[in-house]
């Protein structure tokens, strides 16, 4: 699969779990490491990384 596709996923639940804490359904706790977890999952995956 392609680093583009995979990218706007990512992307994607990103924004999904933002929207759900911005309501209420998740609790906002998560809010401060969901991105910290995006952004070390996908560094090392990264194509300028290899």
């Amino acid at each position: 699969m392609g680093c583009l596709p995979v990218s706007k996923a990512d992307i994607s639940g990103l924004f999904a779990m933002q929207y759900l804490v911005d309501k209420g359904t998740l609790p906002k706790s998560i809010e401060t490491t969901m991105y910290t977890t995006f952004v070390c999952q996908r560094v090392p995956h990264h194509p300028l990384w290899r």
